[in-house]
């Protein structure tokens, strides 16, 4: 007996190591094993439902958690965590049940009654959820409960149309915390509700002070100026951009000084290292069966703007999804290496204090860079390649930001080129740092989405000297019915016709960086939605035959790529869509619809598809 329950503890501890490494499957097994040999450990069965959590698999997790109401049936904290679990599931009764149930154990459970209230507003029983929420203002006294309750009630009580108690509910929750940028958010949403625009933008603008890169409130500061009649604000504010006019109207805000390249820097505090000119680049314009090509598809001729790594001593970042602001220790903004809303992040006073990094820091935090595939690969990675060719070693840096390390592909990635997991800061986590010595690399060039150095510098790392393409000549069909926007409506028809062709089907996302990159060296012809798959065309040999499939969302990103790697581009459009450009009044459509057309699902009509098989001569 003592045998096993030492054996069954190795197994815990080897579950343990491999849940730290992110090895979960491995670390559920470990966990099992030890479960089997001791199955009256409830400290076994907690560690599982941890690691069953993050993988999402939620019968198991059901499953575990009786297994630990069996042991211990006085634990009102497993029925908490059943009832979280149902309710994530959709099954409204047994999540009912058990929240009720651990309030039986422990009245005084604040979360039990915050989740009830929660749970009956979901399922549209919002007379029922403010019940809970008011009953539990009379019990729970705790700043942090009260905020909580009183941004739940704003919530539930705008759902009803009830302005002036919502905008109340909102104003307390302020009152508790006023460093929350959602209630400022929702109070500003109240006001827009009550048409009452100045107000409205006043807290919306209150809300990206605290949290700049908060999606929703520009949409709605976009409506709220779109509803006054003003109208180039709107376009601004849909497209993410916050007027200096409308923050100089609203905000108390300071000149800002810039440090600008090739002019001078008084105390050397900032340097510049050019590491490639400034060039001009010609497009070949796509191939295809409309008469027009499309705006973001016309392009003849780019300007490249010169490459070049920037050196702040005593550097200062703020860096999130959606702004990028380097700056010195005198608030001086270095312009070229910044962008966004920059004067919205130097004239707030609401952000988190600064976090002191030691040694040297490199920023990679590139805007899409957080889960977007082809942003991380195309926009982040070469950054890296041009601090090797500013004379630095990735050696000498001691630590590199980036705006995530969580997806397989970017933890592959960096492991790669020699960056460990250790060495990595996520700005999600971290956003406003300063540094003995920030180092930022230049952005990519906006008139050219992927340059031929770029080009070269993820063909050197992630494709093998072995890969020439010669042995095998592969057509691939990229399906995105793994994704949740701009599938292919009529897949199976468009699968079955390339099946004649000798296409076949892949689905990248269960593939390494490594595996992708050694496939797409092996093509002659691809297939694919306008999607991330298409990244990889990278790796692709001179000559590869590219078809994309686009919605009425166009952008230029793998038309780009494949002129910088010698490919021969066809594009598909809807027949039906009109490429004219839209302006005057319709530019605030056009803002206000891009995420939309974004998520667009393709139906691709198959004798065009067809048509289009034969110019490119692959039939």
């Amino acid at each position: 007996m003592k045998k096993s329950e030492n054996l069954s503890q190795d197994f815990f501890e080897l579950g343990k190591q491999l849940e730290e490494q992110g090895k979960l499957d491995e670390a559920a097994k470990a966990y099992q094993k030890s479960i089997d040999l001791n199955p009256g450990d409830e400290l076994y069965y907690v560690q599982f439902a941890k690691v069953l959590e993050k993988q999402k698999k939620y019968q198991e997790l059901i499953q575990c958690y009786q297994k630990l109401i069996a042991i211990n049936s006085k634990f009102f904290r497993y029925h908490l965590q059943l009832g979280n679990i149902f309710e994530k599931i959709g099954e409204t009764v047994p999540a009912i049940s058990h929240y009720l149930k651990s309030l039986e154990l422990n009245p005084s459970s604040f979360w039990s009654y915050y989740n009830l209230g929660n749970l009956f507003v979901k399922n549209g029983e919002v007379d029922n959820g403010i019940s809970w929420y008011q009953k539990s203002l009379s019990i729970f006294q705790q700043n942090r409960q009260k905020f909580l309750l009183h941004n739940a009630l704003g919530n539930a009580l705008m759902e009803q149309h009830r302005l002036d108690e919502s905008i109340y509910h909102y104003e307390l929750a302020i009152s508790i915390n006023p460093d929350s940028s959602e209630s400022y958010f929702y109070l500003g949403l109240g006001l827009l509700k009550k048409l009452q625009y100045e107000d409205s933008i006043q807290n919306f603008i209150q809300a990206l002070r605290i949290k700049p890169d908060y999606r929703q409130v520009y949409t709605h500061l976009g409506k709220a100026f779109e509803l006054k009649g003003d109208l180039d604000n709107a376009v601004n504010c849909y497209n993410g951009r916050l007027p200096v006019g409308v923050l100089n109207h609203f905000c108390q805000t300071l000149p800002i000084v810039k440090v600008i390249k090739d002019e001078s820097n008084k105390d050397g505090s900032v340097k510049f290292e050019t590491v490639h000119p400034a060039y001009k680049f010609k497009l070949s314009s796509p191939k295809g069966l409309n008469s027009q090509v499309h705006p973001e598809l016309a392009v003849k001729e780019v300007k490249v703007s010169e490459t070049f790594v920037t050196f702040v001593r005593d550097g200062r970042a703020w860096l999130d999804s959606k702004n990028n602001v380097i700056y010195t220790s005198e608030n001086h903004l270095v312009s070229e290496v910044s962008i966004g809303n920059t004067e919205l992040i130097l004239s707030s006073d609401r952000l988190p204090p600064l976090k002191k990094i030691g040694g040297s820091v490199c920023s990679l935090v590139t805007p899409g860079a957080g889960g977007g595939y082809y942003h991380w690969m195309i926009d982040l990675l070469p950054r890296i390649d041009l601090i090797y060719n500013s004379g630095m070693s990735l050696e000498k840096i001691d630590k590199f930001v980036v705006n995530r390390y969580r997806h397989p592909f970017q933890i592959e990635t960096l492991q790669k080129i020699g960056i460990s997991a250790s060495q990595v800061i996520e700005s999600e986590s971290l956003p406003h740092i300063s540094a003995e010595n920030l180092i930022v690399p230049s952005f990519k060039n906006p008139a050219l989405n992927v340059e031929e150095w770029a080009v070269n510098f993820l063909r050197r790392y992630f494709l093998s000297p072995t890969s020439n393409g010669l042995t095998k000549k592969r057509r691939i069909y990229i399906s995105r019915n793994k994704r949740g926007k701009r599938k292919i409506i009529n897949e199976e028809e468009v699968v079955n016709l390339l099946s004649k062709y000798q296409f076949e089907t892949v689905i990248l996302e269960s593939m390494t960086v490594s595996e992708q990159a050694s496939l797409m060296s092996e093509t002659e012809a691809i297939v694919a939605p306008h999607g991330a798959g298409l990244t990889n065309i990278v790796f692709c040999n001179p000559g590869t035959k590219v078809i994309e499939l686009f919605s009425s969302h166009v952008k230029p990103y793998y038309w780009s790529l494949s002129n910088c790697c010698n490919l021969e581009y066809y594009s598909y459009h809807d027949p039906s869509y009109n490429f004219s450009t839209e302006d005057g009044t319709s530019s605030v459509h056009s803002a206000k619809s891009s995420q939309q057309r974004n998520q667009e699902d393709i139906f691709v009509d198959i004798s065009l598809l067809a048509e289009l098989l034969s110019m490119a001569n692959l039939l």
